[in-house]
């Protein structure tokens, strides 16, 4: 049986040292680790969705304090951050985490 590879796509919940590209804002780090018991991979939700289904992490393209709605290049929108999700090979899954941001700033839908 082939493993399905899942992309995660989402903020800063869904970020962690070392697997979120370079560069990018991480929650996840020293400190947060040990403030919220999240020292591993293993230990977020993604990664245990992941293990749960028997699959493989592809690509996680998280940034922390990226929203959904909004033209930055951090955004959920962003044609960069979506074309990223199958660097590993097209992903059978995607899991996406977004949107929190957007309502801790206030953001708005154009009617």
């Amino acid at each position: 049986m082939t493993r399905r590879l899942f992309s995660v796509y989402g903020d800063s919940i869904s970020t962690f040292e070392e697997i979120t590209p370079k560069g990018w804002s991480i929650f996840y780090t020293g400190e947060q680790r040990e403030a919220t018991g999240v020292q591993t991979p293993a230990d977020t939700w993604w990664m245990q969705v992941i293990n749960h289904f028997g699959g493989v992490l592809g690509v996680n393209n998280s940034y922390a304090g990226s929203t959904v709605y909004g033209t930055r290049p951090t955004s959920g929108n962003s044609d960069e951050r979506t074309q990223a999700l199958g660097a590993a090979g097209a992903p059978d899954v995607i899991l996406i985490s977004m949107g929190g941001n957007d309502c801790a700033f206030g953001l708005k839908l154009k009617e």
